[in-house]
Formats: C-alpha cells, sequence, structure tokens
C-alpha cells in the first residue's frame, strides 16, 4: 500500500524516537519560488499504520533548497519540538470544524 505524500523529492529522513519517521520533501518545480514540506508519520500509532495521509507538521519556502532545508533540518533533529507540534496538529484535527452544522 502506499501512502500520498505531499508532491516533491524527499530528501531527508529521520527515525525519531516512538516509531516516527521524519520526512523532508522538497518541490522545485517553479524556478526560485521553492517548498519544502516536513511531515512526521507516526507508525507506532496502530491507527496509522498503512492508511492516511502522515501530518504535514511545517513548510518553508524560499529562493533555493539549500535555505528551505536550513529551517526545516533545525526543526527535523528536535525530537521535542516535534513532538510538541505533533501534539498540536493532533489536538487540531480534533476540534469540531466551524464551517459543519
Amino acid at each position: 500500500m502506499f501512502i500520498a505524500m505531499e508532491p516533491g523529492l524527499t530528501v531527508y529522513r529521520h527515525d525519531s524516537p516512538g516509531g516516527r519517521i521524519v520526512i523532508i520533501t522538497v518541490d522545485e518545480r517553479t524556478p526560485g519560488d521553492v517548498v519544502a514540506r516536513l511531515q512526521v508519520e507516526r507508525r507506532a500509532d496502530p491507527g496509522r499504520q498503512g492508511v492516511g495521509e502522515p501530518p504535514l507538521i511545517a513548510e518553508a519556502r524560499g529562493a533555493s533548497r539549500e535555505e528551505v532545508l536550513t529551517e526545516l533540518q533545525t526543526l527535523a533533529a528536535d525530537d521535542a519540538e516535534l513532538a510538541r507540534r505533533l501534539a498540536r496538529w493532533s489536538a487540531m484535527q480534533r476540534r469540531p470544524r466551524s464551517d459543519t452544522p
């Protein structure tokens, strides 16, 4: 089974504590507007194994690959900050949407 990921080339992967896989992808399709995305796959969570899209934790835009990678690799190496952002993302997923009845 394949998991949908944000478009782009995977340029960084890090296995974090707790069964998380940190992935950074880079989309360089538009010259001068490079977009990098940091996603965390939560493989230790039985509900996540083989289903759904990994949470998008952070995104960076810049003129070059080096610029956006510098920003996101610092975050990717900080397991405590990743855990905080993943917890915040999870809480946002559980909140009722204001645009639904």
